[in-house]
């Protein structure tokens, strides 16, 4: 079989689109392992660094790391055994002494848990999720914070579309 050189067009070869999560350190908390899974993974193909957790022995163990200072928490709201995603972030924002912003998913509407919570720098958000309107709600928290502890989250022009849900994830 003959082979045929590749003649080059003198045009740049096309530049990949930055990555939505520049290495930013997501603490993921969920005790569905489907949906850790799939989110984790998605996350991750978004440029995103994650920390995986089931719940509050797993987060404990993880602050326990040096070095352990997650840009952003993402948690289910109801982690069992009567843990809470609000629990969860009230106990690294207590350990690490700094507000990490934080994003709820859950299957409620109109979760109780959030009403009595005295928490800033949240979002809330009801399954199932899309996925490009879970980028712009961490792109939301980032603007929140103060201008001095800002880091840069580039939106990106057209990302994997998908839906995280309780039960599958779908992402095209």
């Amino acid at each position: 079989p003959a082979t045929h050189p590749v003649e080059d067009d003198g045009r740049e070869p096309h530049a990949a689109a930055p990555a939505a999560g520049g290495g930013r350190r997501v603490l993921l908390v969920d005790d569905d392992d489907a949906v850790a899974a799939a989110t984790s993974l998605w996350l991750k193909t978004e440029g995103f660094e994650v920390d995986l957790a089931r719940g509050s022995a797993d987060v404990t163990r993880l602050l326990a790391t040096p070095g352990f200072c997650p840009d952003l928490i993402l948690s289910d709201l109801h982690l069992g055994e009567a843990q809470t995603g609000v629990d969860v972030v009230r106990t690294v924002r207590q350990r690490l002494r700094r507000t990490v912003p934080a994003i709820f998913v859950s299957g409620e509407t109109q979760p109780d848990a959030l009403r009595a919570g005295d928490l800033e720098c949240v979002r809330f958000m009801s399954k199932p999720v899309q996925t490009d309107e879970l980028l712009r709600a961490i792109q939301g928290l980032d603007e929140e914070r103060p201008a001095a502890v800002r880091e840069r989250l580039s939106p990106a022009p057209e990302r994997s579309r998908g839906v995280i849900s309780g039960s599958a994830s779908r992402f095209r």
